[in-house]
């Protein structure tokens, strides 16, 4: 089922259904197809389950064949990924970089660090996280981790 056309109408009548998830988990089972498994992101992401939501962005971003729908699935897939685990006020610059000093103080320096990037997804910690893998050559994590630090200021200005 390779129609754009088809697709999308069978989409529309899913997201209209009384349960969208199950119908489009359906369609998704059934047609592999790169713009239902990002609606079914969408849908997951619509009630708060950013787990199940990167999932499907993921697979979304493997199927589409073309760059501007794979750029549109990583963006949906970034946000969610940065997005803080809690709804807690952000904390100040005062208190990370005094959590980003116990952490580098701390024998194990790239773990407390992780877990402070997951508590605050901050852009300065996802640095220090990226200097600390390069200091120990995980060059590959380095790499990955270092492109989070502008991601994380762009979102910013753009909030």
């Amino acid at each position: 089922m390779g129609n754009w056309w088809v697709i999308n109408n069978k989409i529309r009548e899913c997201r209209a259904s009384d349960n969208p998830i199950e119908c489009l988990e359906k369609l998704f089972k059934a047609t592999a197809d790169g713009m239902v498994a990002y609606a079914l992101g969408e849908e997951y992401e619509k009630t708060g389950d950013y787990e199940n939501a990167i999932k499907y962005y993921t697979m979304a971003y493997t199927l589409f064949p073309k760059l501007t729908y794979k750029n549109m699935a990583l963006m949906k897939m970034t946000m969610l990924m940065l997005k803080p685990k809690s709804d807690k006020e952000p904390t100040s610059w005062n208190d990370i970089n005094a959590k980003i000093k116990t952490c580098l103080d701390s024998e194990n320096h790239i773990n407390c660090l992780e877990k402070l990037f997951e508590e605050t997804r901050d852009g300065m910690v996802a640095f220090k996280l990226g200097d600390g893998y390069e200091k120990i050559s995980d060059y590959n994590k380095a790499k990955n981790i270092m492109k989070l630090p502008m991601i994380c200021f762009l979102m910013s200005i753009g909030s």
